[in-house]
């Protein structure tokens, strides 16, 4: 089980300055609340992020005491999450991990995990977006809820802006997010200009494309219980053509 070809030159080093605005202090801290909430955890949890990145929201999880442990397959990521729970003394673990085959040990093991910010759908294949459904499933414990968190592409094409640009951190950002419909994956290609006159073209980003039927009857696969259907982070009510996430919450009977 390989990862696709754009993984590795996507989540790296210029990724944090491209995005650079989804980790602001203040978003991070009512995201993750938020998540608190949706999932039902109270103090001294254990959850799992997966894909965790750079530890976007583990690392606030740890400081307010939930036990966390977070899994991804980007080193470079996984590094800077160690070093920050390092740093601030957090118990907080990170794990070098295929979020398709999660590593034995994670079977009921958690309170909670949830996969956010558009990281699930990265796959081809539909039996691989299954699998990561099936592990993250695996891995709570009876009672234990599953959260997943991915863009609404219905609203995407009803608002579908062509090319948006954006500031980063030291470079401005040329971004074009469209749906395609034979693959049923939204794609996003970007072009970076650097302040130091650098500029890249980074390969085409796909996720896949889930309508909530996909995702309730993959949560039923995975044999979860759908609790909650949700437009957003915060469980404002989904709306088809408004809504610009869907957020499912699932529960493990």
């Amino acid at each position: 089980m390989q990862p696709q070809d754009w993984f590795a030159e996507t989540f790296e080093g210029d990724y944090l300055r491209i995005y650079a605005h989804q980790a602001e202090p203040q978003r991070l801290e009512k995201e993750a609340w938020e998540l608190v909430r949706a999932l039902d955890l109270a103090a001294g949890d254990a959850v799992l992020d997966c894909p965790c990145g750079f530890g976007r929201h583990s690392l606030v999880l740890a400081r307010a005491g939930f036990r966390v442990t977070g899994a991804d397959l980007s080193q470079p990521f996984l590094k800077l999450a160690r070093e920050a729970a390092a740093r601030d003394k957090l118990d907080a673990q990170f794990v070098e991990s295929d979020m398709r085959a999660l590593p034995e040990d994670f079977s009921g093991r958690f309170d909670g995990a949830f996969s956010a910010f558009t990281s699930f759908g990265f796959f081809d294949a539909e039996a691989d977006n299954q699998k990561v459904l099936d592990e993250l499933a695996r891995a709570v414990k009876p009672g234990g809820r599953v959260l997943i968190d991915v863009r609404n592409h219905l609203q995407l094409i009803d608002h579908e802006v062509p090319r948006v640009w954006f500031r980063g951190q030291d470079c401005v950002v040329l971004e074009e997010i469209t749906y395609n419909w034979r693959t049923d994956q939204i794609v996003n290609k970007r072009e970076v200009r650097f302040d130091d006159g650098r500029v890249r073209k980074l390969p085409a980003f796909r996720v896949r494309a889930y309508k909530p039927y996909d995702l309730l009857r993959m949560a039923e696969s995975a044999g979860l219980k759908a609790y909650d259907l949700a437009g957003g982070f915060s469980g404002q009510p989904f709306e088809p053509k408004t809504s610009n996430r869907i957020v499912l919450v699932a529960e493990k009977p």
